[in-house]
């Protein structure tokens, strides 16, 4: 089972730190897709998903979700 630690690393993301309060935000990025199902379930989403987190997705296009910040923490050690 993946954690949502390493599940992150093999998804395209974009994040956003706003220096002046360090809040920070993450959006995992997925292609479009025509089918039911995506081939690649870390990059792809089938449109009828995506119409879910985006109205108005296309085709070809990327849309984005976003990705709890909280879930990134560090043990203070190697291998957490």
């Amino acid at each position: 089972m993946a954690t949502r630690k390493t599940e992150i690393a093999t998804k395209n993301v974009r994040a956003e730190l706003n220096t002046q309060t360090g809040d920070a935000e993450v959006f995992v990025q997925y292609e479009v897709v025509d089918g039911e199902e995506a081939y690649n379930i870390n990059n792809e989403i089938s449109l009828e998903d995506a119409k879910k987190l985006d109205a108005n997705a296309e085709i070809g296009e990327i849309v984005e979700e976003k990705f709890p910040v909280e879930t990134f923490w560090s043990c203070g050690r190697p291998n957490c």
